[in-house]
Protein backbone atom coordinates (compact mmCIF):
# COMPACT_ATOMS: atom_id res chain seq x y z
CA UNK A 1 0.00 0.00 0.00
CA UNK A 2 3.23 2.47 1.02
CA UNK A 3 4.79 1.93 -2.59
CA UNK A 4 1.44 2.02 -4.25
CA UNK A 5 1.26 5.72 -3.17
CA UNK A 6 4.81 6.80 -2.28
CA UNK A 7 5.92 5.50 -6.00
CA UNK A 8 3.41 7.32 -8.55
CA UNK A 9 3.40 10.16 -6.13
CA UNK A 10 7.71 10.70 -6.54
CA UNK A 11 6.71 10.61 -10.09
CA UNK A 12 4.05 12.94 -10.25
CA UNK A 13 6.20 16.08 -7.86
CA UNK A 14 9.35 15.07 -10.34
CA UNK A 15 7.52 15.50 -13.58
CA UNK A 16 5.41 18.81 -11.83
CA UNK A 17 2.22 17.17 -12.29
CA UNK A 18 0.91 18.09 -9.07
CA UNK A 19 0.71 21.19 -6.48
CA UNK A 20 3.81 21.26 -3.64
CA UNK A 21 0.51 21.78 -1.29
CA UNK A 22 -1.09 18.45 -2.65
CA UNK A 23 2.35 16.77 -2.52
CA UNK A 24 2.85 17.87 1.39
CA UNK A 25 -0.46 16.39 1.95
CA UNK A 26 0.07 13.10 0.16
CA UNK A 27 3.57 12.91 2.04
CA UNK A 28 2.01 13.01 5.06
CA UNK A 29 -0.17 10.43 4.07
CA UNK A 30 2.52 8.24 3.73
CA UNK A 31 3.41 8.79 7.18
CA UNK A 32 0.20 8.52 8.19
CA UNK A 33 0.03 4.89 6.96
CA UNK A 34 3.49 3.93 8.37
CA UNK A 35 2.14 5.04 11.68
CA UNK A 36 -1.27 2.62 11.33
CA UNK A 37 1.25 0.14 10.48
CA UNK A 38 3.31 0.72 13.93
CA UNK A 39 0.15 0.85 15.80
CA UNK A 40 -1.25 -2.70 14.16
CA UNK A 41 1.98 -4.62 15.32
CA UNK A 42 0.94 -2.56 18.64
CA UNK A 43 -2.38 -4.44 18.66
CA UNK A 44 -1.22 -7.83 17.47
CA UNK A 45 1.19 -7.31 20.36
CA UNK A 46 -1.30 -7.95 22.95
CA UNK A 47 -2.52 -10.74 21.86
CA UNK A 48 0.54 -13.09 22.15
CA UNK A 49 0.83 -11.84 26.24
CA UNK A 50 0.67 -14.77 28.60
CA UNK A 51 -2.79 -15.82 29.21
CA UNK A 52 -4.28 -14.02 26.41
CA UNK A 53 -6.61 -15.04 23.84
CA UNK A 54 -7.17 -11.80 21.59
CA UNK A 55 -6.02 -8.73 21.09
CA UNK A 56 -7.16 -5.57 24.12
CA UNK A 57 -9.98 -4.12 22.88
CA UNK A 58 -8.46 -0.75 23.17
CA UNK A 59 -5.60 -1.11 21.35
CA UNK A 60 -8.17 -2.57 18.39
CA UNK A 61 -10.02 -0.02 18.60
CA UNK A 62 -7.45 2.32 18.28
CA UNK A 63 -6.48 1.02 15.49
CA UNK A 64 -9.59 1.03 14.04
CA UNK A 65 -9.86 4.99 14.67
CA UNK A 66 -6.31 5.71 13.01
CA UNK A 67 -7.40 3.31 9.94
CA UNK A 68 -10.60 5.37 9.56
CA UNK A 69 -9.31 8.91 10.08
CA UNK A 70 -6.38 8.30 7.39
CA UNK A 71 -9.39 6.71 5.09
CA UNK A 72 -11.50 9.74 5.46
CA UNK A 73 -8.61 12.36 5.10
CA UNK A 74 -7.42 10.50 1.53
CA UNK A 75 -11.00 10.23 0.76
CA UNK A 76 -11.53 13.98 1.19
CA UNK A 77 -8.60 14.91 -0.39
CA UNK A 78 -10.00 12.77 -3.37
CA UNK A 79 -12.96 14.53 -3.77
CA UNK A 80 -11.70 18.09 -3.87
CA UNK A 81 -9.62 17.29 -6.78
CA UNK A 82 -12.36 16.09 -8.26
CA UNK A 83 -14.38 18.76 -7.36
CA UNK A 84 -12.44 21.93 -6.64
CA UNK A 85 -14.93 24.04 -6.73
CA UNK A 86 -18.13 24.05 -4.60
CA UNK A 87 -21.78 24.34 -6.10
CA UNK A 88 -22.75 28.01 -6.38
CA UNK A 89 -25.65 27.91 -3.50
CA UNK A 90 -26.54 30.93 -1.70
CA UNK A 91 -25.99 30.42 1.89
CA UNK A 92 -29.72 30.77 2.99
CA UNK A 93 -30.96 29.06 6.40
CA UNK A 94 -31.66 25.89 5.09
CA UNK A 95 -28.19 25.15 3.98
CA UNK A 96 -26.75 26.13 7.32
CA UNK A 97 -28.93 24.48 8.71
CA UNK A 98 -28.56 21.24 7.11
CA UNK A 99 -24.55 21.90 7.44
CA UNK A 100 -24.61 21.89 11.24
CA UNK A 101 -27.07 18.73 11.52
CA UNK A 102 -24.58 16.90 8.75
CA UNK A 103 -21.80 18.02 11.17
CA UNK A 104 -23.02 16.60 14.29
CA UNK A 105 -24.46 13.58 12.21
CA UNK A 106 -21.23 12.42 11.49
CA UNK A 107 -19.82 13.56 15.06
CA UNK A 108 -22.48 10.85 16.09
CA UNK A 109 -21.65 8.16 13.35
CA UNK A 110 -17.45 8.31 14.28
CA UNK A 111 -19.03 7.54 17.66
CA UNK A 112 -20.72 4.91 16.70
CA UNK A 113 -18.47 3.08 14.69
CA UNK A 114 -15.53 3.42 17.90
CA UNK A 115 -18.16 1.54 19.75
CA UNK A 116 -18.31 -0.95 17.56
CA UNK A 117 -14.87 -1.80 17.64
CA UNK A 118 -15.40 -2.27 21.54
CA UNK A 119 -18.21 -4.63 20.44
CA UNK A 120 -16.11 -6.56 18.23
CA UNK A 121 -13.31 -6.27 20.58
CA UNK A 122 -15.02 -7.50 23.66
CA UNK A 123 -17.40 -10.18 21.47
CA UNK A 124 -20.29 -8.06 22.98
CA UNK A 125 -22.49 -8.80 20.14
CA UNK A 126 -22.93 -12.18 21.22
CA UNK A 127 -24.51 -11.24 24.46
CA UNK A 128 -28.21 -10.48 23.49
CA UNK A 129 -29.33 -11.37 20.50
CA UNK A 130 -32.74 -10.13 20.08
CA UNK A 131 -34.17 -7.11 19.42
CA UNK A 132 -34.96 -4.30 20.49
CA UNK A 133 -35.08 -5.59 23.85
CA UNK A 134 -32.24 -6.89 25.09
CA UNK A 135 -33.03 -10.18 28.00
CA UNK A 136 -36.37 -8.34 28.30
CA UNK A 137 -35.51 -5.27 28.58
CA UNK A 138 -34.61 -2.05 27.17
CA UNK A 139 -32.08 -1.08 29.32
CA UNK A 140 -29.85 -3.95 30.87
CA UNK A 141 -30.60 -5.01 34.28
CA UNK A 142 -26.22 -4.86 35.11
CA UNK A 143 -25.65 -1.97 32.88
CA UNK A 144 -23.93 -0.20 35.43
CA UNK A 145 -22.34 -2.86 37.36
CA UNK A 146 -18.32 -1.53 37.38
CA UNK A 147 -17.32 1.47 39.15
CA UNK A 148 -16.35 4.03 37.62
CA UNK A 149 -19.05 4.14 35.31
CA UNK A 150 -17.06 5.03 32.53
CA UNK A 151 -15.29 1.59 32.73
CA UNK A 152 -18.93 0.05 31.75
CA UNK A 153 -18.42 1.35 28.18
CA UNK A 154 -14.90 -0.59 27.22
CA UNK A 155 -14.96 -3.19 29.49
CA UNK A 156 -18.89 -4.08 30.38
CA UNK A 157 -20.26 -6.55 27.69
CA UNK A 158 -23.66 -5.29 28.32
CA UNK A 159 -23.48 -1.77 28.75
CA UNK A 160 -20.38 -2.18 25.37
CA UNK A 161 -23.74 -3.42 23.19
CA UNK A 162 -26.30 -1.28 24.57
CA UNK A 163 -23.91 1.74 23.48
CA UNK A 164 -23.47 0.53 19.98
CA UNK A 165 -27.65 -0.61 19.93
CA UNK A 166 -27.87 3.50 21.19
CA UNK A 167 -25.16 5.32 19.11
CA UNK A 168 -26.91 3.25 16.00
CA UNK A 169 -30.36 4.37 16.47
CA UNK A 170 -29.17 8.19 17.10
CA UNK A 171 -26.85 8.25 13.94
CA UNK A 172 -30.24 6.90 12.16
CA UNK A 173 -32.47 9.77 13.55
CA UNK A 174 -29.69 12.23 13.03
CA UNK A 175 -28.99 11.78 9.16
CA UNK A 176 -33.15 11.61 9.44
CA UNK A 177 -33.06 15.49 10.53
CA UNK A 178 -30.05 16.24 7.83
CA UNK A 179 -32.80 14.67 5.06
CA UNK A 180 -35.57 16.40 6.20
CA UNK A 181 -33.28 19.82 6.27
CA UNK A 182 -31.87 19.19 2.96
CA UNK A 183 -34.56 18.14 1.15
CA UNK A 184 -37.43 21.01 2.51
CA UNK A 185 -39.34 22.69 0.16
CA UNK A 186 -36.95 26.61 -0.29
CA UNK A 187 -33.45 24.72 1.91
CA UNK A 188 -31.82 26.07 -1.22
CA UNK A 189 -29.27 23.29 -1.79
CA UNK A 190 -27.79 22.34 -5.10
CA UNK A 191 -28.36 19.48 -6.94
CA UNK A 192 -25.58 17.42 -6.25
CA UNK A 193 -26.08 18.01 -2.01
CA UNK A 194 -29.63 16.97 -2.61
CA UNK A 195 -28.70 13.60 -4.62
CA UNK A 196 -26.04 12.81 -1.73
CA UNK A 197 -28.35 13.58 1.16
CA UNK A 198 -30.49 10.91 -0.91
CA UNK A 199 -27.76 8.37 -1.05
CA UNK A 200 -26.94 8.93 2.92
CA UNK A 201 -30.22 8.33 3.53
CA UNK A 202 -30.71 4.65 2.03
CA UNK A 203 -26.96 4.25 3.09
CA UNK A 204 -27.91 4.86 6.63
CA UNK A 205 -31.02 2.40 6.46
CA UNK A 206 -28.99 -0.46 4.88
CA UNK A 207 -26.06 -0.45 7.61
CA UNK A 208 -28.91 -0.14 10.48
CA UNK A 209 -30.73 -3.39 8.61
CA UNK A 210 -27.16 -5.07 8.77
CA UNK A 211 -26.98 -4.41 12.27
CA UNK A 212 -30.29 -5.73 12.89
CA UNK A 213 -29.37 -8.99 10.64
CA UNK A 214 -26.02 -9.40 12.24
CA UNK A 215 -27.24 -9.49 15.88
CA UNK A 216 -29.56 -11.71 15.20
CA UNK A 217 -28.13 -14.32 13.83
CA UNK A 218 -25.88 -14.49 16.03
CA UNK A 219 -23.02 -12.52 14.35
CA UNK A 220 -21.79 -14.87 11.59
CA UNK A 221 -18.40 -14.06 10.35
CA UNK A 222 -19.64 -12.97 6.85
CA UNK A 223 -22.48 -10.33 8.69
CA UNK A 224 -20.06 -8.88 10.76
CA UNK A 225 -17.79 -8.56 7.87
CA UNK A 226 -20.37 -7.35 5.76
CA UNK A 227 -21.69 -5.00 8.67
CA UNK A 228 -17.88 -3.18 9.27
CA UNK A 229 -17.43 -2.66 5.63
CA UNK A 230 -20.68 -0.58 5.39
CA UNK A 231 -19.73 1.53 8.14
CA UNK A 232 -16.57 2.77 6.07
CA UNK A 233 -19.17 3.34 3.30
CA UNK A 234 -21.37 5.07 4.97
CA UNK A 235 -18.60 7.31 6.67
CA UNK A 236 -17.70 7.51 2.82
CA UNK A 237 -21.24 9.00 1.92
CA UNK A 238 -21.29 11.11 4.80
CA UNK A 239 -17.60 12.70 4.12
CA UNK A 240 -19.33 12.98 0.59
CA UNK A 241 -22.51 15.29 1.81
CA UNK A 242 -20.10 17.25 3.99
CA UNK A 243 -18.01 18.07 0.96
CA UNK A 244 -20.96 18.75 -1.38
CA UNK A 245 -22.06 21.28 1.32
CA UNK A 246 -19.06 23.49 2.15
CA UNK A 247 -19.51 26.88 1.30
CA UNK A 248 -19.39 27.84 -1.73
CA UNK A 249 -19.89 31.08 -4.20
CA UNK A 250 -23.01 33.13 -3.71
CA UNK A 251 -25.49 32.85 -6.19
CA UNK A 252 -25.55 35.47 -8.95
Amino acid sequence: MGLVLLLPLLWFVVRGMITRRLAVRLFVFFILGALQGGIGWFMVASGFRANSTAVEPVRLVLHLSAALLLYGAILWTAFSIRWPQPEPTAQTPGVRLTRRLACISIGVLCTTIIAGGFTAGTHAGFLFNTFPLMDGHLVPADYAQLSPLWMNWVVNKAAIQFDHRLLATLTALSIGAVLLAGLRKGAGLGPQAQNGIILLGWAVLIQYALGVTTLLLVVPVWAGAVHQTFAAVLLGVMLYVLHTLRRGRPQG
